[in-house]
């Protein structure tokens, strides 16, 4: 199972629910690519860090700066998912505030929800940076 895979699991039921997705993005971080941001219709954002194997879970942590800002709500995600195909990363090696969920087929399977980090929605241009980063995947030559 692919990234791309998991992201077309995980993007009709979020797109169905009339929140905004966005694959593959810099403009949350801006230093490290977003695998898949959703924005709920209050503004809401959530982080899935999608995981193919182990090593690249661990590999994750090595990015310091982005897990210290995330942990001291520095971000504007206001929730952050590990996902991953059933198994891959042990529950135990989750800590908190993360968040974990299995895929299994094409079954969603909650293994532990997300902490939220924050109270703060989305502001105006993050939203529209998000935006732009999806026109010019749509659009460059």
């Amino acid at each position: 199972m692919t990234e791309r895979d998991i992201q077309n699991i995980l993007a009709p039921d979020m797109l169905k629910r009339q929140d905004l997705v966005f694959p593959n993005t810099k403009a949350i971080h801006k230093r490290f690519e977003s695998d898949l941001i959703r924005i709920t219709k209050s503004g809401l954002v959530y982080e899935y860090e999608i995981k193919c194997s182990r090593s690249d879970f661990y590999a994750d942590f090595k990015k310091h700066r982005k897990h210290l800002l995330l942990k001291q709500a520095k971000t504007k995600v206001n929730y952050f998912y590990f996902i991953c195909p059933y198994g891959i990363i042990p529950l135990e090696d989750v800590e908190a505030p993360y968040g974990l969920i299995y895929i299994k087929g094409k079954e969603l399977v909650l293994m532990r929800k997300a902490l939220k980090m924050h109270n703060r929605p989305i502001d105006i241009q993050t939203k529209d940076r998000l935006a732009r980063s999806l026109a010019w995947k749509i659009f460059k030559t």
